[in-house]
């Protein structure tokens, strides 16, 4: 449930609250595969902050999915 509102949020364009639910569902388990969806949506999103010259907030995505 969580992984689906965090999507609605990212189409939405509010890529913060996007971001804390995609990190929700990581940490409640790590290896499962909504964790791994999670984690392709962040890169995704890293990827658009890069787009648009953001590169603190695409910085610290990419750090935190490397972790």
């Amino acid at each position: 449930a969580i992984l689906e509102m965090a999507k609605e949020w990212d189409k939405k364009g509010k890529i913060q609250h996007a971001i804390e639910g995609y990190d929700a569902v990581i940490e409640a388990d790590p290896e499962s595969k909504e964790a791994d969806q999670a984690k392709d949506a962040l890169l995704e999103i890293a990827k658009r902050y890069e787009q648009k010259g953001k590169k603190n907030s695409a910085y610290y995505l990419y750090h935190k999915l490397a972790d």
